[in-house]
């Protein structure tokens, strides 16, 4: 593996400080016992230093969602 560009060594920053957003899906899950399939989402977060990744679910791609989603990863 290469190293890493210098740019990306500068300054000491945290992880997730620069962060990328993506969502992925619709995957299709089975809730409990029931076979009643419903559809979820994963937003990927991505450190733009590191590259390392956090995934959440989604339960929808609306507005609320993403908030939910947000705020789980930001209170990590």
């Amino acid at each position: 593996m290469a190293p890493l560009p210098s740019v990306r060594m500068k300054q000491p920053l945290r992880a997730f400080s620069r962060t990328a957003v993506d969502f992925a899906g619709p995957f299709l899950t089975k809730q409990g016992r029931g076979r009643v399939q419903q559809k979820r989402y994963l937003c990927l977060f991505t450190c733009l230093l590191s590259r390392a990744v956090h995934l959440e679910v989604a339960y929808g791609m609306d507005t609320d969602s993403f908030l939910n989603v947000f705020n789980r990863m930001i209170n990590r």
